[in-house]
């Protein structure tokens, strides 16, 4: 009869709400069962599992769904999922096989590359866009490369905060120069300016950030945090609310609104909070 809801979810390393997630975007169409539960087959297995995985790279589940969607259609029937490796440069997908490296979404064919030093040696960090080679029919069109060249500053900036902060925050607006939408390296500028003291800044990278994945719970929490440093506690407050409607684990935020609570003298909401904290921290 096949996988329930809530075993698939074990098995592939998602929450129930998840897996369900997955099932409404159209990526798997499970069959129901005597109770009009929801059963998996393997196939549905496959595709989750490999969902699974790159939504550890924060892209949302659409993306993913859509990406994975597009896969299956460029595949053969009779060859299976398993037989490419699936995987995130940054906020590009890409899948590579014996034939080469492509983006399923755009069909756009990139080089397999190892950035590599003068000596001979393996470069510690990109030091500028990554090669690419677009496809004719793209080229004719002229496609913007923005999503590879985008993800190469992206990862340089990740790899340069925290040794050189200042270099990171102009390696994120780099990449957004190229690709505005990408709320994770927006969310990470914030943090950064944050850092720097420029909270007016930080809060307006937050925003932008939200406008573009209205569920991204880091950038919604850290846009808390910058209201709470600029004493503008009622809007904290609803900040982190609206974290924990994302994700009520996010032990954090439950903290956060402790303090603001107790600053807006709601002591009950403090106390509560604060043991919802407590009670997560302790939570395996």
């Amino acid at each position: 009869m096949g996988y329930r809801t809530t075993e698939i979810a074990e098995v592939v390393g998602l929450s129930d709400r998840q897996v369900r997630s997955y099932v409404y975007a159209g990526l798997v169409r499970p069959e129901r069962g005597p109770r009009h539960e929801y059963r998996y087959s393997f196939q549905d297995l496959v595709l989750l599992r490999m969902g699974s995985r790159l939504k550890r790279s924060r892209l949302s589940v659409r993306r993913v769904a859509e990406a994975l969607l597009k896969l299956r259609e460029q595949l053969p029937a009779e060859r299976p999922l398993s037989s490419v490796e699936v995987d995130t440069l940054g906020r590009a997908i890409l899948v590579q096989d014996g034939d080469g490296v492509w983006d399923p979404q755009t069909g756009q064919s990139y080089f397999p590359f190892s950035l590599r030093s003068e000596e001979g040696g393996e470069s510690a960090e990109p030091q500028g866009p990554l090669p690419v080679v677009v496809p004719l029919p793209i080229a004719a069109r002229r496609v913007a490369q923005t999503d590879v060249e985008s993800a190469a500053w992206y990862e340089r900036a990740l790899a340069l905060e925290e040794g050189d902060p200042e270099e990171a925050v102009d390696a994120y607006r780099q990449a957004l120069a190229l690709d505005p939408t990408d709320a994770d390296a927006r969310a990470n500028l914030g943090r950064l300016l944050h850092a720097q003291g420029a909270l007016a800044e930080a809060e307006a990278e937050f925003r932008q950030a939200l406008r573009y994945d209205p569920d991204h719970s880091t950038a919604v929490f850290n846009l808390g945090v910058a209201l709470q440093d600029q004493g503008r506690f009622e809007e904290a407050r609803e900040a982190y609310r609206r974290v924990l409607e994302i994700d009520g684990r996010f032990a954090a935020a439950h903290f956060n609104l402790a303090t603001v609570s107790e600053l807006l003298d709601d002591r009950p909401s403090a106390v509560r909070h604060l043991s919802e904290y407590k009670r997560l921290l302790s939570t395996p």
